[in-house]
């Protein structure tokens, strides 16, 4: 009898732990579950950066210098009673340097006199003084002209060039287009129908093998609206910045730079076009942008260069190889202040009106929702917002891409 009780008593033992070991893997379960659930749908909260994006190494305080100088100018401008006519953003360019990533930006202010020159100078130098980090540097002074910079310590955040002459011929009577492209979708499946919801003419650019990839391809298409491959790209801070699977890096192949291409291109049915994400290394790389090309053409895709570093071989080069292509203006969020994101439209928008067309991109924040959401039904009225790929570059870019895409 005292054996057969000590067998009981060691079935029981063994019966609890097997409980034990069902409730430990029952909540480490449920844990995965929940840290799977936050990644993929909580990031619609909050500033919701994504797990792959190569956002801008810019720090909070020269994020703040940048605003402020902004700020200051356009005060000036205000004061000074200079119409928005007169007001033209030249370019927005990506800069990198001492670990730190901004973009610079040039303008031009067009001034009825000299004394107005003279006048706007001294009026920006004063509100950077007065209320910035930033510092007034003259490149260049003639009588009718003057060329200033503005530095904060060694970066360079603003070229202004204050004329009395116009350097550009005004556009003709015609209604500015606006491509807005959504960038990094394929994550955040409520907040992607979100922008969706907005009814307007943008591209939807999606990466390969997100959670949700090829379900808000699918509903993107649907509902009407031209698709493109979010191409991930070698970075120059690889690995310790990760593009996410489907990458292309500057030392495969041409066979394994196809083979990629191809499966990710597979990943969203009805692709038109292509731009990169990431890639500030893949896209100096010539040899290896060209391989990309080739397969682009035989496919009859377009390339938007999303142009995250300066050096970027990807329009020129597409053009040459006479690829349909285009390049990004402005990025709309790289810094998720409203203020900032309304200011980036703004600078879309003016840029649109001066040489007929521009590009943004915008990724899927609660904080660029809003603002599209606000800004773009008051004062789109003088532009047609439209698909990136009716605003293309290259001879024939338009019938090229009109009967291809990704089958």
């Amino acid at each position: 009898m005292p054996r057969n009780k000590r067998k009981e008593g060691r079935g029981l033992s063994r019966r609890g732990m097997l409980i034990w070991l069902l409730a430990i893997v029952g909540t480490l379960t449920t844990a995965l579950f929940l840290t799977v659930f936050y990644v993929f749908e909580g990031m619609e909260v909050g500033h919701s950066r994504f797990l792959y994006e190569e956002a801008y190494r810019t720090s909070n305080s020269l994020k703040r210098s940048i605003r402020s100088i902004d700020r200051a100018i356009f005060e000036v401008l205000y004061e000074n009673n200079i119409p928005e006519k007169d007001v033209h953003f030249l370019s927005v360019s990506p800069r990198q340097k001492n670990g730190q990533t901004w973009e610079l930006t040039k303008v031009f202010v067009r001034c009825k006199s000299p004394l107005q020159v003279r006048k706007l100078e001294k009026g920006v130098r004063a509100g950077l003084k007065r209320s910035t980090t930033g510092a007034l540097e003259v490149k260049e002074r003639a009588q009718n002209k003057v060329i200033c910079l503005v530095k904060v310590g060694v970066f360079t955040t603003h070229k202004l060039i204050f004329s009395t002459k116009p350097e550009f011929r005004p556009l003709q009577r015609i209604r500015p287009k606006i491509a807005l492209i959504i960038d990094d979708l394929g994550y955040a499946p409520r907040l992607a129908e979100a922008f969706m919801d907005l009814n307007t003419r943008m591209t939807l650019s999606v990466l390969p093998y997100a959670p949700y990839t090829r379900q808000i391809a699918e509903r993107g298409r649907a509902r009407g609206y031209e698709l493109m491959l979010h191409l991930p790209m070698e970075p120059k801070n690889y690995p310790q910045v990760n593009p996410g699977p489907g990458c292309l890096m500057t030392e495969m192949t041409k066979k394994e730079i196809t083979k990629v291409l191809s499966q990710d291109l597979a990943q969203i049915p009805g692709a038109r076009g292509v731009n990169n994400h990431m890639g500030s290394l893949f896209t100096e790389d010539e040899k290896a942008m060209g391989m990309v090309f080739e397969e682009l053409r035989k496919r009859r895709l377009f390339y938007v260069d999303s142009r995250t570093t300066r050096f970027s071989k990807g329009y020129v080069l597409a053009r040459q190889l006479k690829v349909p292509v285009a390049k990004r203006d402005v990025f709309i969020d790289n810094d998720l202040n409203g203020s900032s994101i309304k200011a980036q439209v703004i600078r879309m928008l003016n840029m649109a009106r001066r040489s007929g067309k521009a590009i943004g991109i915008a990724h899927p924040h609660k904080e660029t929702l809003e603002v599209l959401r606000s800004y773009l039904n008051e004062n789109l009225e003088a532009f047609e917002l439209v698909p990136v790929s009716e605003i293309l570059d290259g001879a024939g870019s338009k019938s090229k891409v009109t009967i291809g895409g990704n089958r």
